[in-house]
């Protein structure tokens, strides 16, 4: 690296590479300021500790938020294709009734109301599906004194039922969008902070062979390569650490319960247990991501509650 490249690495910063996840920023960070408290001499970083944590709070709450908004768009597009169902199911259940109103499959006023029969409701594009129902309901009102006000009433209960679905949709869209956003940015405010923290450390340790390894854990920053395999024996009525991890939303575990008692996993997050908990029985293999146990953590730990020793098999799957 020639000088000029070194001096612009200042200016560029060194959490820039897109290899970085914000999960993993956040460990990294988490880490390095327990590093920074561990080693502060006459308080000259404890500004700079509580900016960090500061930084590193908010870019995990919005990570959080960002997973509770794509479950609830998720429930969301539930919500308007089951809707949807329900209108098809409704015209499909009454097109035999309005045929009879009419007179017969070959009348005008038939052939107008359903031009394509149940062709215009299933398998439709979204915006097709929504101009046929308003084509329905149209005629439905035209033709309200042969079919009657309540197969034009039910189709508008339904329809707007499909609709306020669709806006609520519509609407945690846009939240999930604006948190994709937002992360970006803190976790880009957090970088900010942890270069603010090298320059102030590198002023403070001229010449030092020792403060960076100190101070900064880079290998936090990346993944370990291929899979984990941790294996272990766990005492009746025990709990056990499996292992230190690095949170990584795309990870998951695969777990398969070896011994003759059942086993209870979970996560903790710098010590504190969070989330959720998953038992499997003997011969059983859970397949669990890391975002089912929880939106952080830093550790795996495993709980025998009954009278037998337990033993288990972990994969932790990049």
């Amino acid at each position: 690296m020639t000088i000029d490249n070194k001096i612009q690495s200042v200016f560029d910063g060194f959490l820039n590479d897109p290899q970085i996840t914000h999960g993993r920023l956040i460990f990294f960070g988490r880490d390095h300021r327990i590093r920074m408290f561990n080693n502060n001499p006459g308080g000259i970083y404890t500004d700079s500790i509580a900016a960090t944590d500061s930084v590193l709070d908010n870019l995990d709450s919005i990570m959080g938020q960002k997973i509770i908004d794509k479950g609830t768009r998720k429930g969301g597009t539930s919500a308007k294709d089951d809707c949807r169902v329900l209108i098809e199911v409704y015209v499909a259940d009454n097109i035999g009734f309005c045929r009879s109103k009419f007179g017969g499959k070959t009348n005008s006023r038939f052939i107008a109301t359903f031009p394509q029969l149940m062709k215009s409701f299933y398998r439709t594009a979204t915006i097709a599906f929504e101009k046929n129902v308003e084509a329905l309901i149209s005629k439905a009102t035209t033709y309200e004194s042969v079919l009657g006000a309540g197969f034009k009433n039910d189709l508008i209960a339904l329809y707007h039922n499909y609709t306020v679905a669709g806006d609520t949709h519509d609407s945690q869209m846009v939240a999930f969008s604006n948190d994709i956003v937002t992360e970006q940015m803190a976790a880009n405010v957090v970088a900010d902070q942890i270069m603010d923290n090298l320059l102030l450390i590198a002023r403070n340790n001229r010449g030092s062979k020792t403060a960076a390894k100190i101070y900064f854990n880079t290998t936090l920053l990346y993944p370990k390569k291929g899979t984990e395999i941790f294996e272990g024996k766990v005492p009746a009525q025990s709990r056990q650490d499996v292992c230190d991890i690095v949170y990584s939303p795309g990870k998951h575990t695969h777990i398969y319960i070896t011994g003759a008692a059942a086993l209870t996993f979970g996560m903790e997050l710098d010590g504190l247990k969070v989330g959720n908990l998953f038992t499997g029985n003997p011969g059983d293999k859970l397949i669990e991501a890391f975002t089912d146990y929880f939106i952080n953590g830093t550790k795996i730990y495993v709980l025998n509650e009954s009278d037998v020793e337990g033993m288990y098999r972990m994969e932790i799957v990049p």
